[in-house]
């Protein structure tokens, strides 16, 4: 079951990006990023680390885009999340939001893992071109994690 739900996902997620609609924006380039940072979770599980890569699509009208994150992150002995997601960025000037939804891998050290959709939402800050500052809330059914790093697009 486990399988097919991420099947369905990566299908998904790759038809979003692959195929926009016939009166979609024009699309031009992308960009692909690089990010590391910290992540807090709750309850017992402690401060760990996140490390992540994304590619955004580049609109040339409007300040919406299409961004996909595949990230990874562990807690030490307690907990690692394997993630990908799909997300909407909308910016304004050097600061932007971000939404979207994705597929999480949790792997607890203790016990079975599970495959769970998840939602996140963001803010962002570009501090000098190609550097930014992101951070996140993440809901992963129910868990919650609180990603912050830094990145660089090229």
């Amino acid at each position: 079951m486990r399988r097919i739900g991420l099947i369905v996902c990566l299908s998904v997620f790759m038809g979003v990006l692959g195929t926009p609609p016939a009166d979609a924006l024009p699309v031009t380039g992308g960009k692909i990023g690089v990010d590391g940072g910290l992540a807090t979770g709750e309850g017992d599980i402690g401060t760990g680390w996140i490390l992540g890569a994304n590619y955004r699509l580049m609109s040339i009208a409007g300040p919406v885009r299409l961004r996909a994150d595949v990230t990874y992150q562990s807690h030490g002995s307690d907990l690692s999340v394997l993630g990908l997601a799909g997300n909407a960025v909308f910016s304004l000037g050097s600061l932007y939001g971000l939404g979207g939804a994705g597929w999480y891998r949790t792997d607890p050290k203790l016990g079975d893992g599970s495959d769970d959709f998840g939602v996140q939402l963001g803010v962002g800050i570009s501090l000098i071109p190609g550097i930014h500052l992101e951070a996140r809330w993440v809901q992963i059914d129910d868990f919650t994690t609180f990603p912050v790093v830094v990145g660089i697009r090229f």
